[in-house]
C-alpha cells in the first residue's frame, strides 16, 4: 500500500501504482466482505481518488486537505464523544426466592403457580442458584404497570415467597 509513496515524482507511475493496487484491495474487501476485510474498503478508495488528484494543478489544495483531515478528525472525536449510551434492558421478569425447594414440588403451589399465567406471566419456572430456590416469573415487554404491580402481589402470595425482585433476563 505504501508503494505509489515511492512514486510520487513520477506522475504516470504513481497513477497506475493507486489504480491497480487500489482495485486490488477494492477486489479483496468485496470477496472478504464477511470475514472482515471490509476493512480494507476505505484504504483503497483513497488509492482510487489518489490517483485523480495533482497537488501541482491546484496549489491551494495541500493546505485545504490539512484543514479538511483536521475537521473530520474532530467530527470523528465529537461522534465518539457525544454517542449516547446503550439503553438498560427494561425488566421483563420477577424472581421470587422461595424458602425451600420442596416447595417447587408441592401440589398447591404449582396450581397457584400456573394461576399465575391469568394475571400477565407467559412462563412460570424453578430453579437453584447458590443453596437458594427461586422462582422466575417472565412477562411480556409491554405490560402496563398496574398489571405488573398486581403480579408481583400474586406471586408474593405464594406459599414459601420470601421476596420478589424485579429483574432483566440475560440474553446470553
Amino acid at each position: 500500500m505504501g508503494i505509489p509513496l515511492y512514486l510520487r515524482r513520477e506522475r504516470q507511475g504513481f497513477v497506475r501504482a493507486c489504480l491497480i493496487i487500489g482495485s486490488a484491495l477494492l477486489a479483496w474487501a468485496a470477496a472478504g466482505f464477511l470475514l472482515g476485510m471490509f476493512m480494507f474498503i476505505p484504504t483503497a478508495m483513497l488509492l482510487v481518488v489518489a490517483a485523480f488528484v495533482d497537488p501541482r494543478t491546484r496549489p491551494g489544495l495541500r493546505d485545504r486537505g490539512v484543514l479538511d483531515a483536521l475537521l473530520v478528525a474532530v467530527a470523528i472525536l465529537v461522534a465518539f464523544l457525544t454517542r449516547p449510551a446503550p439503553a438498560e434492558p427494561e425488566p421483563d421478569s420477577y424472581q421470587a426466592r422461595l424458602d425451600s425447594g420442596s416447595r417447587l414440588h408441592e401440589q398447591d403451589f404449582a396450581t397457584r403457580k400456573d394461576q399465575l399465567m391469568g394475571f400477565g406471566a407467559t412462563t412460570a419456572s424453578g430453579y437453584e442458584s447458590c443453596q437458594h430456590f427461586y422462582l422466575e416469573v417472565e412477562f411480556p415487554e409491554g405490560l402496563p404497570d398496574a398489571r405488573r404491580a398486581e403480579l408481583k402481589k400474586q406471586i408474593a402470595m405464594l406459599p414459601g415467597v420470601v421476596e420478589v425482585e424485579l429483574r432483566a433476563i440475560d440474553g446470553c
